[in-house]
């Protein structure tokens, strides 16, 4: 309760003033928060640091316990994001661009997590997280979309033109040159005798072909 007291105090500095040395106290009093518990109630404890913060700041708490916990404990991202994004919906969107700025190849997983716990944000997660990392707002879009069927129509929408113009046209096949390069041989020489045909069971041909018969 103390640690909890002290977070809302200095979180409050921060929000009333944006003091840089109040933001690292607040920083500090979550990292010892959350080093206080096993590593399997994380998740747990995460969710309840944001849930005690005061509404006008809880987005901000959110961002920084996120963030704390994932570099923490890396493995449990998933698990982070679901239970803050459960417990508090608000926030869905700030922690899931947090954690996905942090841990950016799980981006489209976070997301999902995230809009999955708070389904009546999901457009909301998709474009939070494609503000921190926009190479990858179509890919997060699809992902949510499958977590968010009510919502779908909505965040396919939010897709930009250029990303969904570049994944649904075909490339250009490559033009394959097939003409070889001029070579280079010896002058030509004409055969010294005149050629004759050959039938295939053997013998000679006589002149004038084979259907010229002899006198």
């Amino acid at each position: 309760m103390k640690t909890l007291k002290l977070l809302a105090f200095t979180l409050a500095l921060v929000v009333a003033g944006g003091v840089a040395s109040a933001k690292a106290e607040a920083s500090a009093a979550i990292k010892a928060a959350l080093s206080k518990v096993p590593a399997a109630g994380v998740p747990a404890k995460a969710a309840e640091l944001v849930f005690e913060a005061k509404p006008d700041g809880r987005s901000a708490v959110a961002a920084d316990v996120v963030k704390t916990a994932v570099k923490s404990q890396p493995a449990l991202t998933l698990a982070v994001v679901t239970a803050v994004s459960q417990k508090s919906p608000e926030t869905a969107p700030t922690v899931a661009a947090a954690a996905a700025e942090s841990q950016p190849k799980q981006a489209s997983q976070i997301a999902q997590a995230a809009a999955a716990a708070a389904p009546a944000k999901a457009a909301e997660v998709v474009q939070a997280v494609a503000r921190v990392l926009p190479k990858a707002h179509r890919e997060v879009a699809l992902a949510v979309a499958q977590v968010a069927p009510d919502s779908s129509k909505e965040i396919l929408a939010s897709i930009p033109a250029s990303a969904s113009n570049a994944a649904s046209e075909p490339a250009t096949p490559a033009v394959t040159n097939h003409s070889s390069p001029p070579r280079i041989s010896g002058p030509f020489v004409p055969f010294s005798t005149t050629p004759t045909n050959v039938p295939s069971g053997g013998g000679q041909v006589p002149q004038g072909g084979r259907d010229h018969s002899r006198p």
